[in-house]
């Protein structure tokens, strides 16, 4: 989950938000994590959470304006949710666990 955060925020810093506005981008980190149990995924996401502002600063470090990051979050998730529904089809119905992360950030 961290590393699914990790790459949106590092694709918004390398400057490929076009492909992600298209949804042409190809995830590098699989999101197998999605596979787990509902109270692990939980479990996980209060960690991931734990530090709000360390995540916050993963793209203000970045020179990465709080708007460009909510701007584009649902470009994201899309593009996480057709990874999922192709990897699995049948068990997951498209879910993101952390879908309401930047929100809950800002």
């Amino acid at each position: 989950m961290a590393l699914n955060f990790y790459e949106y925020i590092d694709t918004l810093a390398s400057g490929n938000i076009d492909m992600l506005s298209e949804g042409k981008l190809r995830l590098e980190i699989p999101l197998c994590f999605e596979s787990e149990d509902r109270d692990i995924k939980r479990k996980a996401y209060g960690l991931l959470t734990r530090n709000p502002e360390a995540l916050v600063n993963l793209w203000r470090s970045r020179n990465i304006d709080d708007e460009v990051v909510k701007k584009h979050w649902d470009s994201w998730l899309e593009i996480c949710n057709k990874w999922l529904a192709n990897v699995y089809m049948y068990v997951l119905h498209s879910k993101v666990t952390h879908k309401k992360l930047i929100d809950e950030l800002l």
